[in-house]
Parts: structure tokens; C-alpha cells; sequence
């Protein structure tokens, strides 16, 4: 299960990136972004840029039954741990098809029926940092996650991170 007083000293103690990390729609420099969290049901003043942490790649599963899965990563200076799998192939970010370097990592969101507790290695060490859980509900995708959260964009990662959605798969 996750420590999570454990994990917030670890995040508190590798800080936050620089805001030029954040996806475009979350830097304060975009006169149209949402540099706050207004999608929050509480707390909508907080600068997304407080919850951001550029850990290491990759995430690793701790129990569960989906895989790892490929990622691009947009961000030439994300940092990546030795050692781990990367390849280098093309992507579009949006931007026009262009080589980026690939990681082998977990991901925060799976499809109906799996399930994951993934660990973060930072300050040295492996740290479980985040649990997430779909099921298959009337035809449609019900997704529970919670903690340190990795999203493609950029890549970033995110805490405090806590959902419960309901999403038609298509």
C-alpha cells in the first residue's frame, strides 16, 4: 500500500520541474492556459505547477495484472533511470511525425479488468507511489486511481492525484 508520508517527503525533497515541463495548456506562459487545477473539485486555486514532479522513468509494477506498456517521451531532458528499456521511434505529438526516445513503463490508466500498484525510484530507492483499478460496468469503463500520478503529456507526473470515473469505451 502506499506510504503516503513517506512518499510526499520524497517529492518534497526532489521538488518541482521548471514550468517550460508542464504541457503547453498548463504553463503560466499561455495567455489561454489552465495553469490551475479547475478541474479539482476542491482547492481549484492551486498552480498545477505545485503538484508536477519530472521523476525518473520508468514506473514499475508492484503487483497487478497489466503490463508495461510504451511511452514516448516528448521532453528531450526527462530524466530516464539507467538501465531502463528505450527505444527510439517515430510519434506526432500534434506537431508532425518526429523520432522521440520510448520507455517501457506503467501507466495510470488500464482497461476494463486490470489492475496495478506501481513504485517510483526516487531518493535512491523504489517507493510504491500509486494504485490504479478498471472495471467493466453496464458497457462502460469505471477507473479508480490514487497517488503519484504518470501522464503522457510532456511526460509529468502528478500528486495528490485521486479519481473515480465512468467513461463509454469506444
Amino acid at each position: 500500500m502506499i506510504n503516503h508520508v513517506a512518499l510526499i517527503k520524497k517529492l518534497k525533497a526532489f521538488g518541482h520541474p521548471p514550468d517550460t515541463w508542464l504541457p503547453w495548456d498548463y504553463q503560466r506562459a499561455n495567455p489561454k492556459g489552465r495553469w490551475l487545477h479547475d478541474d479539482w473539485v476542491m482547492f481549484k486555486s492551486t498552480p498545477r505547477i505545485q503538484t508536477a514532479y519530472a521523476v525518473p522513468l520508468p514506473f514499475k509494477k508492484v503487483a497487478g495484472n497489466a503490463e508495461p506498456v510504451w511511452m514516448p517521451v516528448r521532453n528531450l531532458d526527462y530524466p530516464i533511470i539507467p538501465g531502463a528499456q528505450t527505444k527510439t521511434a517515430p510519434f506526432n505529438f500534434g506537431d508532425g511525425v518526429k523520432d522521440y526516445r520510448w520507455v517501457l513503463t506503467m501507466m495510470s490508466i488500464h482497461g476494463a479488468g486490470l489492475w496495478s500498484r506501481q513504485a517510483v525510484f526516487i531518493g535512491g530507492e523504489w517507493t510504491e507511489c500509486y494504485y490504479t483499478r478498471s472495471w467493466s460496468v453496464f458497457g462502460k469503463r469505471f477507473t479508480w486511481y490514487d497517488g503519484l500520478k504518470l501522464d503522457q503529456d510532456g511526460p509529468m507526473a502528478w500528486y495528490p492525484e485521486a479519481s473515480a470515473s465512468l467513461k463509454t469505451v469506444t
